[in-house]
């Protein structure tokens, strides 16, 4: 019978996504996919069309496969959709890069899926990111994941989420069973859910330019989420399990199967440009910079240049024919703020204009204070700053002054990475988050 019931919603997935269309203005798809684990999804089945599409996913450690250890390139669902998927997650991180450098990661190459999983991260990045991919490949299969988590169920009574709760438990992470999660949730009735109105944003992203969006299904009731898909997650309850991808990678492969997904070789120019570097997964820069900003690794595989008093610099091209807008990628802590504050100044450049004449850019000065205050979880995450618009065709550089020595803080202000990018209308929008910043 359980047999039966299993085969029944994997053919209720299907027509589901088959059927369930929202024809708007924009052509929007929305999309739930009730899927049933298949811990050994593998895109060699013989049900799988997903290994035969180029496939590329954005997304944040959920999508690059943190927690997985050694075999993420073979257990996380971008590679199990397709073997030779292009996998451009990155840790703690939302779609602020992707979104500015989306010709700098992409290049020349040519993509019939593309997947972009940002939850807490959904903000008006997303969306940009998300016009951009669709300029290029008009004819791609554009899928927006909304994935919810366990961690975002609160007890009101002690205000605390069901992570703080399960750290403070006396179940270790190496013995963490899924069954410790459903006995955790059984304390109380009186969950509270929030995803910051994630949904919404996803949607409304989606909506712009015809894409689809997985949601992954959450019963209203807490006891029923976290006993229908508690083991999909890991210790931390963010993070996927081994089975969470695998089941994951199932629902997406129906949706493909169901919305046609074809390869297609025809892309449009693009029609903006960027020139970006970022060290903060490998470590290496050709940037120019002084001899006191040091490349470190301050956790697992992740680098940043440190800021070293009394000053730092580094040295940018915009190799673009037009001006460009340029912004840093730093790290943030929160809700303590274990960075120091610092002052950016995008230093003056002199250029020859195209109309002739010689004209000298005008200098402009930031403050970044690194803590997120809207934030009342304890993250260590990358943020982006907008910091200027450059002439076209010239070095610039880019000066850091410590506001706060080392001691009032944990660690030196850190820099993951430079974006040049074309100059657009939302270079006044990125204006006002530095000044939201400052506050």
């Amino acid at each position: 019978m359980h047999l039966n019931r299993t085969r029944w919603l994997q053919v209720f997935a299907v027509f589901f996504a088959v059927t369930h269309f929202v024809p708007t203005k924009e052509k929007r798809r929305l999309l739930t996919v009730v899927d049933q684990s298949i811990p050994n999804f593998s895109p060699n089945n013989s049900t799988s069309t997903s290994n035969d599409l180029r496939l590329v996913a954005f997304g944040t450690s959920r999508t690059f496969g943190s927690g997985l250890g050694w075999k993420r390139k073979e257990q996380a669902f971008p590679y199990l959709l397709s073997t030779d998927a292009n996998n451009l997650a990155i840790r703690a991180a939302g779609p602020q890069y992707p979104a500015l450098c989306t010709f700098s990661m992409l290049g020349e190459k040519k993509y019939d899926v593309i997947l972009l999983e940002y939850n807490l991260k959904a903000d008006k990045y997303l969306a940009r990111l998300g016009r951009r991919l669709r300029d290029r490949f008009p004819d791609a299969t554009i899928v927006f994941l909304h994935l919810w988590m366990p961690f975002l169920y609160t007890d009101p009574s002690s205000k605390r989420n069901i992570k703080q709760m399960m750290e403070q438990s006396n179940v270790s992470k190496k013995e963490y069973q899924p069954s410790d999660l459903h006995s955790l949730v059984n304390q109380t009735d009186e969950w509270v859910f929030d995803d910051f109105d994630s949904s919404s944003r996803i949607e409304a992203a989606a909506s712009k330019i015809g894409a689809l969006v997985f949601h992954l299904p959450r019963p209203e009731n807490a006891h029923d989420a976290i006993q229908q898909y508690g083991h999909y997650f890991k210790y931390d309850m963010v993070h996927l399990s081994e089975q969470g991808h695998a089941s994951l990678a199932k629902g997406l492969d129906a949706l493909l199967q169901s919305s046609n997904a074809t390869r297609s070789d025809r892309v449009n120019e693009w029609r903006d440009v960027d020139a970006c570097h970022s060290w903060y997964q490998s470590g290496s820069t050709n940037l120019k910079h002084n001899r006191e900003t040091k490349m470190s690794q301050f956790g697992k595989k992740k680098y940043g240049l440190e800021v070293a008093p009394p000053l730092s610099w580094l040295t940018i091209d915009n190799p673009l024919p037009h001006r460009a807008d340029v912004y840093i990628s730093y790290m943030v802590t929160a809700p303590h703020q274990d960075y120091p504050a610092v002052s950016v100044e995008l230093a003056p450049a002199s250029i020859t204009h195209a109309e002739g004449g010689v004209s000298e850019s005008s200098s402009t000065k930031t403050t970044i204070i690194p803590t997120d205050k809207t934030n009342r979880y304890a993250v260590h995450v990358v943020k982006t700053a907008f910091l200027g618009t450059v002439p076209p065709m010239g070095k610039h550089q880019i000066q850091i002054t410590p506001l706060e020595t080392e001691a009032h803080r944990k660690f030196p202000f850190r820099i993951t990475g430079v974006m040049v990018t074309s100059a657009t209308t939302e270079s006044a929008a990125a204006s006002s988050l530095v000044t939201a910043i400052q506050r």
